[in-house]
């Protein structure tokens, strides 16, 4: 069985965290609610272990990797949910481009549509501790 634990404030800055005024923030509601949030949760999970199983020497591999997809933006590497996307297929997860960006709007609180890649590892680690799965 699945669940899903999060703080009252985790629970709003995951879902609502930039309004519905923005196309972006309204993009990311749209696919969020279209894709599910135990699919979403599956998924993250699966990237998740995915992501743990290929990272031997801890976070400065994961960061290595994330940042080989990343794309240069003003002289910073930066992840959008394409780049997310080709990251998770990358790893073996199969995800469509809708799943992608409505899995990316869990990690893109600002809203902005990309994400330094050191901003988008830490978001992405964050949603990790919040993900539970109950065994029974």
């Amino acid at each position: 069985m699945l669940s899903s634990r999060r703080s009252d404030s985790r629970t709003n800055a995951s879902t609502h965290h930039c309004g519905i005024e923005g196309s972006i923030a309204y993009r990311y509601k749209s696919t969020q609610a279209l894709v599910g949030s135990a699919r979403l949760d599956t998924l993250h999970r699966d990237i998740s272990d995915r992501v743990t199983s290929k990272v031997v020497s801890g976070n400065k591999d994961m960061i290595r990797m994330f940042y080989f997809y990343a794309t240069t933006v003003k002289g910073v590497g930066v992840i959008g949910h394409v780049e997310f996307e080709a990251i998770a297929r990358k790893l073996g997860t199969y995800i469509t481009l809708r799943e992608a960006e409505a899995l990316f709007g869990r990690y893109d609180t600002a809203c902005t549509g990309m994400l330094p890649y050191f901003e988008f590892i830490k978001n992405f680690m964050d949603v990790s501790d919040q993900v539970v799965f109950d065994t029974d």
